[in-house]
C-alpha cells in the first residue's frame, strides 16, 4: 500500500513554501523522508500530483506528457543540459502525469536507491527540486483562484 503524507502537514508545507519559507516547509517534510523510502516515495507522488496539476488540467484526455527543454538560443535542447535535481524532478513529474507507475518508480529508484545514487545530499536536492515545482504550481493556482474571486463577473 502506498504511503500518503498527512494532508494537513502537506498543505502547511506548501503554504510555507508559497510564502517563501522553504526552511520551515522542509522541516515539516523531513520526518517523512527520514521515515524511509516508502514514505519518501509517497511524498514525491503527492508533490508530483500538485506540480503536474496545471499541465494535466490543460491537456485533453488521452494525450501524454513529455519534457521539452529550450536551450539558451531558444532551440530545443536535451534534458541533459539541466542540473541533475531538476532533471529528476521533471522526469518524475512527467512519468506521474502520464500515470506510468512503473516509470515513476524507476525514476525514483534512479536516485532513491543508495546503490545507484550519488549520496544523501544528491537525493535531498532531487526532493527539493520537485518540492519547488509543486510550490510554484500551487502558488500559481492560488493566485488564479484569488484573481477569479476578485474579478467582477462578466469582465
Amino acid at each position: 500500500m502506498l504511503y500518503e503524507p498527512d494532508p494537513e502537514i502537506f498543505r502547511r508545507a506548501l503554504a510555507y513554501g508559497i510564502h517563501g519559507d522553504d526552511r520551515q516547509a522542509l522541516l515539516l517534510l523531513d520526518p517523512i523522508v527520514n521515515a524511509g523510502p516508502r514514505h519518501t516515495y509517497g511524498l514525491l507522488l503527492s508533490l508530483a500530483e500538485v506540480a503536474s496539476k496545471p499541465a494535466r488540467d490543460a491537456t485533453p484526455p488521452g494525450q501524454g506528457f513529455f519534457i521539452e527543454v529550450d536551450g539558451p538560443d531558444g532551440e530545443p535542447a536535451s534534458i541533459d543540459v539541466l542540473p541533475p535535481p531538476l532533471r529528476f524532478a521533471l522526469r518524475f513529474m512527467a512519468a506521474y502525469a502520464n500515470r506510468d507507475a512503473a516509470m515513476t518508480y524507476a525514476v525514483f529508484m534512479s536516485v532513491g536507491d543508495p546503490a545507484v545514487n550519488d549520496g544523501p545530499q544528491a537525493f535531498a536536492d532531487c526532493i527539493r527540486a520537485l518540492y519547488r515545482l509543486a510550490v510554484k504550481a500551487a502558488g500559481e493556482q492560488l493566485a488564479a483562484a484569488r484573481a477569479a474571486k476578485t474579478t467582477p463577473q462578466g469582465q
